[in-house]
């Protein structure tokens, strides 16, 4: 190794590392915020032969431009998976195809 090399190496593993800035996170101020739109029930019933199924969903939207699973409907299938020992799939995935079997035939008895 020839003077230089070794000069520029000390110079990189003595350049001063010790100056670090530390940022004071205490006095960060959070904007207070408030919930401008108020929750709306929306009531939903679909008739299929003689048995009307009524679905109330709880919502902060008034219009749903894509059609999600509304929050009532998350809570309830994880609460319910939770008691069943199922994934929340598995169980929706059961409990639709067992269900809209029996619909699908009614349905098609009309036709």
């Amino acid at each position: 190794m020839d003077n230089n090399t070794i000069s520029v190496t000390d110079n990189v593993i003595n350049s001063d590392t010790d100056k670090l800035t530390v940022n004071d996170t205490n006095k960060v101020n959070k904007n207070s915020t408030k919930n401008v739109t108020k929750k709306v029930t929306i009531v939903k019933t679909i008739s299929i032969g003689k048995k009307d199924i009524m679905a109330k969903f709880t919502s902060d939207k008034r219009v749903r431009p894509n059609y999600n699973l509304s929050q009532d409907t998350v809570e309830k299938i994880e609460r319910i998976s939770e008691i069943l020992g199922y994934k929340k799939a598995e169980f929706v995935d059961i409990y639709l195809n067992g269900t809209l079997d029996k619909v699908l035939k009614d349905l098609e008895k009309k036709l």
